[in-house]
């Protein structure tokens, strides 16, 4: 199992049980050092040790990239298939969505992380991953690091 990412959110839940937690984050991510290559994109929605069920949904996908589908997907928790609306679960311990994508000079992408109820048992968090991959889908892009792993 490869866990590496070059963007990475963690939400870490230790307090007292609450209400829906729903957070929406607009990622936009500069690629045009990578213009005309082909790659990988990745997205990871794993759990903690002790995570509540929860999804992250990908959405408003836009780019001048190409996908090129049909996406490759790691657990059996991801639905969907972009430029439309994706959502990971992170009901087992590895859930990816990866597709192809010739690099163009840009991508953007909504991501809303919902947690629908929190038990307040969790003794650590969720980890959302974007992995941007070359052409083997191995090496990692944009990181000098051979391991960023999980923080």
């Amino acid at each position: 199992m490869r866990i590496a990412g070059f963007f990475l959110l963690m939400l870490l839940v230790t307090n007292a049980a609450r209400a829906d937690i729903v957070s929406t984050f607009d990622i936009s991510v500069n690629t045009a050092a990578l213009q005309g290559q082909s790659g990988f994109l990745d997205f990871q929605f794993n759990p903690g040790a002790q995570s509540d069920p929860a999804s992250a949904t990908l959405s408003a996908f836009s780019s001048d990239g190409v996908l090129s589908p049909p996406p490759v997907n790691g657990g059996d928790e991801v639905i969907g298939t972009l430029p439309g609306s994706v959502t990971i679960n992170n009901d087992t311990v590895y859930n990816d969505y990866n597709e192809s994508f010739t690099f163009g000079s840009f991508f953007d992408v909504y991501v809303t992380l919902d947690v629908p109820s929190l038990s307040g048992n969790a003794t650590s968090g969720d980890a959302f991953v974007l992995g941007l991959y070359g052409s083997n889908d191995s090496d990692e892009l944009f990181t000098t690091d051979s391991d960023p792993g999980l923080v």
